[in-house]
């Protein structure tokens, strides 16, 4: 009896000790990571298309960019200006 006690007396407390979600960040939603990246060279015009995914919900958004970006890498983030 005193070990169900004991286990159930552990088990409350971790509930008690995990984060709320206030103490928990928040992701920047103009913000994403980077999942795939081309860059085309077309006779007289250079351009990169990227794909991001939004931190908040998740969703997956084709952009195309002027020129070739070589500071967009995978797997970083990148945030609409």
């Amino acid at each position: 009896m005193k070990t169900k006690i004991l286990i159930l007396f552990i088990v409350l407390f971790s509930f008690g000790a995990s984060c709320t979600p206030d103490e928990l960040p928040n992701p920047d939603c103009n913000c994403g990571t980077i999942t795939e990246k081309i860059v085309f060279q077309i006779p007289n015009n250079v351009f990169t298309k990227i794909k991001v995914k939004n931190n908040c919900d998740n969703t997956i958004k084709d952009l195309q960019l002027t020129g070739n970006r070589t500071d967009l890498v995978i797997g970083n983030e990148y945030c609409n200006d």
